[in-house]
């Protein structure tokens, strides 16, 4: 009995019953859907290729279009040689039958498949299954601030991270402990300031565009009056080299563009102190800064 799984892709015929082959090239169709009749010498053929290849207990995959090319070499050759010759002699038509014999084993020697599952088999020694990986690929970005050659960034602090500056006057009289200081221009009217040198690493990976920006705003700042978050994007010359920075989400400081992925960037910040009198000017204090990497 002919045993057939998913018509045209994999073809199994017992040797006891040889009918699949004739049936299955009757419904053979070429690409404009019309019927390709197949020489039944051809056929017997093919049948007799299949049951040797059983034979050795192995399975072929005869796709549709491999029967139809046979067929048609088949009839080709048969017309040419009757408009030549007239009718073929036996030992031409053996001759025509053993060409036809070795284009199909050919055919489906290319299409050769084990007959038992890809995890398992017999009389052989090597097997050969497959694992499909699947993974789900996700954009990432990652913003990282760290020391520069001064001042020491820390990790917390009630922040992601915390800098500080040390003890600090209007008249830059307290030497930095650490980073830097400018006098102020004209003491007891303009502001003295104290700075330090920090570097800030964007990352950013599987984007579709490698465009971005890096904005900072002061998100919570200093409570005292006589103090102000400034900040510069190269070594300042003197204190007008260092801007104060940015109180508002909606309207934020730039502190890079288009920076690549991976490279450190050296940035500056720091506090300017005011040459104010009144209530509450001294003591401990602190502002927090909100950087926002955005790559689009």
């Amino acid at each position: 009995m002919a045993q057939v799984a998913s018509l045209g892709l994999f073809c199994v015929i017992s040797l006891r019953d040889r009918r699949f082959i004739t049936e299955t090239a009757q419904e053979n169709r070429d690409s404009r859907g019309n019927s390709i009749p197949c020489n039944q010498q051809i056929l017997n053929d093919l049948q007799h290729l299949y049951a040797d290849s059983l034979a050795e207990g192995v399975l072929y995959r005869l796709r549709p279009a491999t029967l139809v090319e046979i067929c048609r070499e088949g009839e080709r050759a048969g017309k040419q040689f009757r408009k030549n010759w007239g009718n073929p002699p036996i030992k031409e038509n053996m001759r025509m039958r053993k060409h036809l014999m070795i284009l199909a084993a050919m055919a489906m020697t290319l299409s050769t498949v084990q007959a038992f599952a890809a995890t398992q088999a017999t009389n052989t020694n090597t097997i050969s299954p497959t694992l499909v990986v699947n993974v789900t690929v996700q954009k990432a970005v990652r913003l990282t601030l760290a020391t520069g050659t001064t001042c020491t960034v820390n990790a917390g602090g009630s922040g992601d991270y915390n800098i500080n500056l040390g003890n600090v006057d209007a008249l830059a009289i307290q030497a930095p402990a650490c980073g830097n200081s400018f006098a102020p221009t004209t003491p007891g009217t303009t502001n003295a300031a104290y700075y330090s040198d920090y570097t800030i690493t964007p990352i950013f990976t599987s984007q579709s565009v490698s465009t971005n920006t890096i904005d900072a705003y002061v998100s919570s700042n200093f409570a005292k009056a006589n103090l102000t978050v400034v900040q510069a994007n190269a070594l300042p010359a003197s204190i007008a080299g260092l801007t104060a920075m940015s109180t508002s989400v909606a309207a934020q400081t730039s502190v890079a563009t288009n920076a690549l992925s991976g490279t450190a960037l050296t940035r500056y910040v720091g506090v300017e102190i005011a040459p104010s009198n009144g209530p509450g000017l001294t003591g401990a204090d602190a502002a927090t800064i909100t950087y926002t990497l955005t790559v689009q």
